[in-house]
């Protein structure tokens, strides 16, 4: 066995036995099932792209701030831990919103198409009920707390897990609405979480597209959500969605075969303190809703359209 393929192996089971040893501590719930998932992800992107570009490779080199910081946010995900934050810094709506959802759970009505019928199905519904809440993230009013994921300087797998325990409230209102609206059976609602999930961690990895042509029109990928990260601020509002065809009818897609530097910048992300960067950016988000917070300090430089007519309006750019 390769030595990069022991590394991989003694990475997974050290981030594995670290998350089960949080979640003695602090008696929070462990997805074993989401653990697997990730090792084997991991490892499918270590075997496909090689060490040095490998969601890995990248996680264990010392002393880079952005990758530990990644590495902070997955063990709080992965541990349950995180959950305790959504809650903390909510102040408990995320309970709230979850018992609104499973009160009217009761009243959904059920589908009854084959699965292979309802997941595509359910997949365009889901991107724009996510195409929605990712648009909104990109208002003035949301914006400082979205910035939180948009500030890794490189893309690794646990990227899809950076992002302000504020934010994971805006995703709970708009993440139920499709399964309420339209109800879907627990086989296809298990395969289509299991193929989001995968999908997500492509689109933050390095491996390639061996059909490009699939990523411009239907199924985001990698290419296509670097770009949505790029420190280009004008390409921040571009390619919002899991399928490219909403973003192509909405008129936010965008499609270059350069590369593209990624991040924003903000001195107060990226410091290598994720708690800190936490309190400090939910405290810039609750100023920037005051009216002088709107045009001055820390957060006139991540402000976004700054009148309510504007707001939700996001610039087009010619794909």
């Amino acid at each position: 066995m390769s030595r990069s393929a022991l590394r991989a192996i003694a990475f997974c089971a050290a981030l594995g036995g670290g998350i089960l040893m949080m979640d003695r501590w602090f008696g929070t719930p462990v997805d074993t099932g989401e653990l697997i998932l990730l090792a084997i992800v991991m490892i499918a992107d270590l075997v496909i792209v090689g060490w040095e570009k490998s969601s890995i490779g990248r996680l264990l080199q010392p002393g880079n701030k952005s990758t530990g910081t990644d590495l902070f946010y997955g063990a709080l995900i992965y541990s349950g831990v995180f959950s305790l934050f959504v809650t903390g810094f909510s102040f408990g709506m995320d309970h709230l919103i979850n018992s609104a959802t499973q009160a009217l759970q009761w009243q959904r009505p059920q589908i009854d198409l084959p699965v292979l019928i309802a997941v595509p199905l359910m997949f365009v519904v889901n991107s724009l009920a996510g195409y929605g809440a990712h648009r909104l993230l990109h208002t003035r009013w949301l914006w400082p707390l979205h910035a939180v994921h948009h500030a890794p300087r490189e893309m690794t797998l646990l990227n899809a897990e950076r992002v302000h325990p504020l934010e994971v409230i805006v995703r709970l209102v708009f993440a139920p609405l499709p399964g309420l609206l339209l109800g879907l059976d627990p086989l296809s609602a298990v395969v289509l979480w299991k193929f989001t999930a995968v999908l997500v961690y492509w689109q933050h990895s390095n491996v390639p597209n061996p059909f490009p042509w699939i990523e411009r029109w239907l199924i985001a990928g990698p290419i296509n959500h670097r770009i949505h990260h790029a420190r280009n601020k004008h390409l921040h509002d571009r390619n919002l969605s899991n399928c490219p065809l909403i973003d192509r009818l909405f008129g936010t897609y965008a499609w270059t075969d350069e590369a593209v530097e990624l991040g924003i910048e903000d001195r107060q992300l990226g410091n290598g303190n994720p708690v800190f960067e936490m309190i400090a950016i939910q405290w810039r988000w609750f100023m920037s809703l005051l009216p002088r917070g709107r045009n001055s300090g820390p957060s006139a430089a991540l402000a976004k359209p700054s009148s309510a007519a504007d707001a939700f309006s996001i610039s087009r750019q010619t794909p």
